[in-house]
């Protein structure tokens, strides 16, 4: 899919390298019931950034522009978490649902 070949691109890019397109790691996560309940738990300004992050990259590409054309001394930080932490812990909560539905 575009997704996974979007994230095979971006996980190339070393920490220090500039992010083309503005994007953060976490924007290009592959929709999953668990993703997308993390996404939905998050507090509005951290989805209308993520929002917000999908529409200029979208709008770069088209144009075939960088971040670095529009903003060169914006600094980026594309492994800020904030989606990851709740998707980990929706996972452990879904493996105690599990544990406790078998009975051990």
């Amino acid at each position: 899919s575009v997704v996974f070949c979007g994230a095979c691109i971006f996980l190339t890019l070393s920490d220090d390298a500039p992010v083309p397109s503005g994007l953060r790691y976490e924007d290009l996560m592959v929709k999953h019931p668990v993703v997308e309940e993390a996404i939905d738990l998050q507090a509005p300004h951290v989805n209308t950034g993520r929002v917000r992050r999908i529409k200029r990259g979208s709008d770069l590409s088209y144009k075939c522009k960088n971040m670095q054309d529009y903003a060169p001394d914006a600094e980026i930080n594309m492994w800020k978490p904030e989606i990851i932490p709740m998707v980990e812990k929706i996972e452990k909560r879904e493996e105690e649902y599990e544990l406790l539905n078998k009975g051990w």
